[in-house]
This record gives C-alpha cells, sequence and structure tokens, in this order.
C-alpha cells in the first residue's frame, strides 16, 4: 500500500466513525498577490478591520486538543501562510507534537530564515500555487511585476533543501497562453502537477468587485487539456464513458448530500477562529466556544449531515462527471438547493468536448 492509499484508507475509516483524520488551519487571509480569482484575500488593512488573525497562542492551545482527537495531518493556508507572524513558532510546535505538516503557499517568501527551518523539521511536502510561467503573466494575474521571478527562486531554495514540493495551477483570464509552459516547467523540475480551471466564487473576500475567472465554455475547455496531459487519467477511455453515458459511481455515494471528507473525517478552523466543513462552506460554521474543538466537530458533524441539496443536481445525467457539490452549489449560489448555472455550462461543454474527442473530431 503507497501513501496515497494509505491516506485515502486513514480517511475512509475516519469517515466511518466520524473522526476527524486531517486539519486545515487557515492562519491568515493576508497575501502578497492580488489575484482577481482568489475567493478570500484581504489586505492587512482589511484583516485588521474584521478584527484580525488570530495570535500564535490560539492555534498552539488546539495542538493537544487535535492530537487527543485523532488528527494525524495538519495542513498549513492562507491567504499566504509565511506571511503569518508567529509561523515559525506554531510550526515547530506541530512538527514537535508528531503531526504530518503539509503547507500551501505561492511559494515567493522563501527566506533564509524559513528555509533554514524545513530544513531541521521537513514539512510532509510543500505546495506552490502557480499563477503564470513569466513575470509578465504574473503582473497580469497577480500584481506582482516579479511574482514570477520570486516564485522560481522559492522552488529552487526549497528543491535545494531537500523540501518535497508540489504544483497547483488554476487556469484563469490572463494566463491562458502559459499552459503549455507550466506543464513544461512542472517536466523541468520533475514536480508532479495538479492543474485545472474551475474557480470558486468570491464570498469569502472583503469584496468581490474585481472577481475574475474564465467562462463556462472555456473552464471545460482547459479542464479537459488537463485531464488530457494527467497520466493518471485515461484520457481516450473517460472521453468514451462521458459520449457514451457510461455511469461510474461509487456505491456509498449519496449525491443529495456531502459526500467528501470534510465535516465528517476532516475539518477547517478559519483565520477568524470558526470550525468549518472545508474553505467553501462558512454557512455552517461552528464558533469554538472556550477555544474547544471536540463539542464544535460534533456540532458540525449533525450540521453537515442534515444538508440536502438540489434535486435537479442529484438527479442529473452527468452528475458523476459535474464539479458540483454542496460548496460548489453554495458558492455559485448561495444556496444548497439551487442548481449552479455556471457547472451545468461548464459540464455541458465537457460532454461535448468528449463526444467530439470520441468521434476523432478534438
Amino acid at each position: 500500500m503507497n501513501e496515497f492509499d494509505l491516506e485515502n484508507y486513514l480517511f475512509a475509516k475516519g469517515k466511518q466513525k466520524g473522526v476527524p483524520v486531517r486539519a486545515v488551519l487557515e492562519l491568515t487571509p493576508v497575501c502578497n498577490f492580488r489575484c482577481g480569482f482568489c475567493y478570500i484575500r484581504h489586505s492587512h488593512k482589511e484583516c485588521m478591520e474584521l478584527g484580525g488573525e488570530k495570535p500564535v497562542e490560539f492555534w498552539k492551545m488546539l495542538i493537544p486538543q487535535m492530537k487527543e482527537m485523532g488528527i494525524l495531518i495538519v495542513t498549513l493556508i492562507g491567504g499566504e501562510p509565511f506571511l503569518y507572524q508567529g509561523f515559525g513558532e506554531l510550526y515547530s510546535e506541530l512538527l514537535d507534537n508528531g503531526f504530518l505538516v503539509n503547507i500551501t503557499s505561492n511559494g515567493s517568501m522563501i527566506t533564509d530564515e524559513l528555509i533554514e527551518l524545513l530544513k531541521e523539521k521537513p514539512p510532509r511536502y510543500v505546495t506552490v500555487s502557480l499563477y503564470g510561467a513569466s513575470d509578465e503573466t504574473y503582473h497580469r494575474v497577480t500584481g506582482n511585476p516579479k511574482g514570477f521571478s520570486m516564485t522560481i527562486a522559492g522552488i529552487e531554495r526549497l528543491l535545494e533543501a531537500g523540501i518535497a514540493v508540489k504544483l497547483n495551477y488554476v487556469t484563469v483570464p490572463g494566463n491562458q497562453e502559459d499552459f503549455d509552459a507550466i506543464y513544461e516547467l512542472s517536466n523541468r523540475y520533475h514536480l508532479p502537477l495538479l492543474a485545472d480551471a474551475y474557480c470558486f466564487t468570491a464570498r469569502r473576500r472583503s469584496s468581490e468587485e474585481g472577481f475574475q475567472r474564465l467562462s463556462p465554455e472555456q473552464a471545460a475547455r482547459y479542464h479537459m487539456e488537463a485531464k488530457k496531459r494527467d497520466p493518471k487519467v485515461d484520457y481516450p477511455g473517460m472521453c468514451r464513458r462521458i459520449a457514451s453515458g457510461e455511469v461510474v459511481r461509487v456505491e456509498e455515494m449519496h449525491y443529495s448530500r456531502i459526500s467528501c471528507y470534510a465535516g465528517s473525517a476532516l475539518f477547517w478552523i478559519s483565520w477568524k477562529g470558526d470550525m468549518m466543513p472545508c474553505g467553501f462552506l462558512e454557512q455552517l460554521r461552528v464558533p469554538l466556544e472556550e477555544n474547544q474543538l471536540s463539542p464544535a466537530w460534533e456540532k458540525l458533524k449533525e450540521r453537515v449531515a442534515a444538508v440536502r441539496t438540489a434535486d435537479r443536481c442529484s438527479s442529473c445525467k452527468h452528475r458523476e462527471i459535474c464539479y458540483v457539490c454542496p460548496a460548489s452549489m453554495v458558492s455559485e449560489t448561495g444556496s444548497f438547493h439551487e442548481a449552479p448555472e455556471y457547472l451545468c455550462q461548464m459540464t455541458e461543454e465537457i460532454v461535448r468536448i468528449a463526444e467530439r474527442e470520441n468521434d476523432g473530431n478534438p
């Protein structure tokens, strides 16, 4: 059994027993990039106006509770988590307590001090989010004219220090022309790449003004291009199954409910200190009364179990190839009970592309 299979096994057992295996700690909403597609971004001023970040003592108080609950994996995210003032102190405490720690970063804030910390106490891996393959693209997408150079320098420093790195990439307005170059970069550094084109809406950030993402049809195209390049995907077989209407369904999947591990084997603590199933289901948040995790976890499981979603989505013939889930449904419509038209249009285009590919007309 490889590491991926073991992790899936642990999550499945956790879901079955209602025991959390993973915790996501959202340390800050602040970032040094200003991406138009970001779902959470806040400036430091906006963050302070909303009450400010939680002090490092708050997060450290949760560590013994997470151990007692059975948490094995902790993911540190932001915003940009390396901007959080108490990052090093919290990270060291987590490692010293035996947690497997993942970090998701834009990769542009890799300082000498940080490298020394990560070399001394290596994370499981650092996932670096890429937004293009040149400084020009980064300037358009993130507002930082040297963002790409900073990110590549960060990746190289992590690799030189022996830190495991993974790459994420989302295709958005302003970086489509870099799609091929991103794969070339992944191959050059021999790093795994997760690429796609669907962006959640910006409901959690200070303002949705300036939010940008691809049209549903464009997102479908780049989704399929990413699948075509994924070595784990039998792309011709996938297109054949989609075109023929074959259904590949997991027996225990309940499409009207939250069927992933959110709120059943993992939880997310927001930068405000609320527990959520995932970062896109703020509607189900549970405040940490007296900073206690276990009572909040029990309440969260109850709220997750009570969720029912739109009948139109649950019974749709394309349900198994659609991005729709309770989180994306709420993100798109503000409700669990409305079908998200953006995703309907995206899925319809995916089917059309698969039919053309299957007929030999890409």
